[in-house]
């Protein structure tokens, strides 16, 4: 049985479609970074949730990428369904896709589990159902493996979890992520992306207030827009009337106001 392969390259600019853009050191990213050094070295099961666009699976990829980057096996299945499961976990080890029983296919994904520790990543967690976390809670009990498993999830996933005592036992890491304060934003967005560097600082908290609200996505895809305009028309300047035009664009309104 062949081991699972090095997980590829955490491509920032590609998953943002922003590039260019940087990962910047918030409050959260760090907690985030020494909550999965623990994890990967103590073989724990660690929770990351929190409302969605706030930079959950950008901050634990990018993390596990440096910390990890061959032990680390994404498991995200395309369906739900522990067959979706399985499927999806099959091929993150690189398990043969020809095994048609369940029981082969098991028997090939604890072979290559047991090769060396692995850390199983999981977003969307939320959308995993009751079969499947048992099967994933089966793989982390068995003592001849050293698993860490990371759990990512939005919305109510933490209450979620904490409502199985099974699981309430075994994560003993929880990192919530919120959307950036005020002076988060001010401090992320002139490292997140050299475009705005030409914004006053007097801009930001108003560009906040108008359409992202602390929201990471929603600054991302802000300043893809912004550097598009840009470069697509060499005479356009930096300006807020620009930006607020930008939010209003990417929030269904074309016209101004």
């Amino acid at each position: 049985m062949t081991e699972a392969p090095a997980a590829p390259p955490f491509d920032l600019a590609a998953y943002l479609k922003v590039p260019g853009a940087s990962l910047v050191p918030t409050q959260a990213v760090l907690r985030t970074q020494k909550d999965l050094t623990t994890a990967i070295q103590g073989h724990k099961v660690m929770c990351v949730y929190g409302d969605y666009g706030t930079g959950k699976t950008l901050t634990v990829g990018v993390t596990l990428h440096d910390l990890a980057p061959d032990a680390t096996v994404p498991v995200q299945p395309l369906g739900t369904g522990i067959k979706a499961f399985r499927h999806a976990l099959a091929t993150g080890l690189n398990v043969p896709g020809d095994l048609t029983s369940d029981t082969a296919r098991d028997a090939a994904i604890l072979a290559v589990l047991a090769q060396r520790p692995h850390t199983l990543l999981c977003d969307e967690a939320q959308r995993l159902d009751n079969r499947s976390l048992d099967y994933l809670r089966a793989l982390y009990d068995r003592r001849d493996l050293h698993l860490s498993i990371v759990l990512v999830g939005a919305h109510d996933f933490r209450r979620k979890m904490l409502a199985r005592p099974a699981w309430k036992s075994r994560i003993k890491l929880w990192t919530k992520f919120t959307p950036l304060t005020p002076d988060e934003v001010l401090d992320t967005v002139y490292k997140f992306h050299p475009v705005w560097c030409a914004a006053p600082a007097a801009d930001i908290p108003v560009i906040d207030d108008a359409g992202c609200h602390g929201n990471f996505r929603a600054w991302a895809g802000l300043t893809d827009e912004l550097k598009r305009a840009l470069e697509e028309n060499p005479g356009l300047t930096y300006s807020l009337k620009l930006v607020l035009w930008l939010l209003r664009k990417m929030n269904g309104f074309d016209g101004p106001e």
